[in-house]
């Protein structure tokens, strides 16, 4: 089977600048970047997997997580169909003794594999041959049962003056590289091979030279699920023409001139006005959890309402999903 090329589906990749680094991140890189895609993704991976659980919200035990439970809302997490089977330090034999048998039990129709394996071994001999090899056979395999089955590249590791170098596993880029490139190579047409090593080069941060901040793992996060939507997705309209969804403002007395009160898939990225109001500095927005959800940004405290200072313009991007609620926030000049 080739490659199956599919129309393109954005959901809510919302791109805002503000001034506090932690609300940064959740705009710029949502946590949910796909809310109806009803597909189960089952990522399996080394301690950069368990570390990218983590940051989306997770709890690992001992280095390790095994969240296989299909159906399964992890409250905690809020992943829902997110499922994972990863740990600190492993690799090829890890993988094929212990990962994949695990997981091999909760594979049907409605299932995409994604490995993010490599880093721990890729300086070795022979070891790209093995991991396409392997991988390969098990998404032929796989495709049987309705199996969508993706390799991440390897990612790029930080400066040599990180603790990380202080250890014996010496790795620079270009080895990460030229492992990446025989990966694509080898990899049969059915393994998606999803780059992410350009999405983060020139434009990462890491916490030990291995390891990654927050904000590049959102990054990662969302490249992978996209590109799976990608791939298993295409985007139908409904009988008639695309559905028409309602944005509500609560403006407490201010007033927002040409606001847009309705929009569609169609309609394209746009942006929210600035109110104003006599007396008072507009200090932002403030969203419920619906409207947080559907442009796929994750919740901060668990809180039912969310507070975010936008400064700046809001912009909606195209393809979300849902009808949409602002309050405007004050504050006294």
């Amino acid at each position: 089977m080739g490659k199956r090329k599919r129309k393109y589906r954005a959901k809510a990749a919302f791109a805002l600048p503000v001034a506090l680094s932690a609300i940064m991140l959740c705009f710029l890189f949502p946590q949910s970047v796909f809310a109806q895609n009803e597909r189960k993704i089952i990522f399996v991976g080394d301690s950069r997997t368990v570390h990218m659980y983590e940051t989306i919200g997770g709890v690992s035990t001992s280095g390790e997580v095994s969240q296989l439970s299909s159906g399964d809302e992890d409250s905690r997490a809020g992943i829902g169909e997110k499922c994972w089977e990863a740990k600190i330090g492993t690799g090829y034999d890890w993988m094929v003794s212990t990962a994949v048998p695990r997981i091999e039990d909760y594979l049907d129709e409605n299932t995409d594999v994604v490995f993010l394996m490599g880093v721990n071994d890729c300086k070795v001999e022979g070891q790209a041959e093995k991991y396409a090899s392997y991988i390969g056979e098990k998404a032929q395999e796989w495709e049987e049962k309705g199996v969508n089955t993706a390799y991440v590249s390897v990612n790029p590791v930080g400066s040599p003056q990180s603790p990380y170098y202080q250890g014996t596993y010496m790795l620079d880029n270009q080895e990460i590289k030229e492992f990446n490139r025989r990966m694509q190579d080898l990899l049969p047409d059915d393994v998606l091979y999803i780059d992410t090593y350009d999405t983060v080069s020139g434009d990462y941060e890491t916490i030990d030279g291995l390891h990654y901040d927050a904000g590049t793992y959102w990054k990662i996060y969302r490249k992978i699920c996209l590109d799976l939507e990608e791939k298993t997705e295409e985007y139908s309209f409904p009988e008639g023409g695309a559905v028409s969804y309602l944005i509500q403002y609560a403006l407490d007395g201010g007033t927002l001139s040409g606001e847009r009160t309705s929009y569609t898939v169609e309609t394209g990225s746009f942006q929210l006005g600035t109110p104003k109001k006599a007396g008072y500095r507009f200090g932002g927005w403030s969203m419920d959890e619906d409207t947080l959800e559907c442009l796929g940004m994750p919740g901060i405290g668990g809180a039912a309402r969310q507070v975010y200072y936008t400064p700046q313009k809001v912009e909606v991007p195209s393809g979300v999903h849902g009808d949409l609620e602002f309050d405007a926030l004050w504050e006294k000049k």
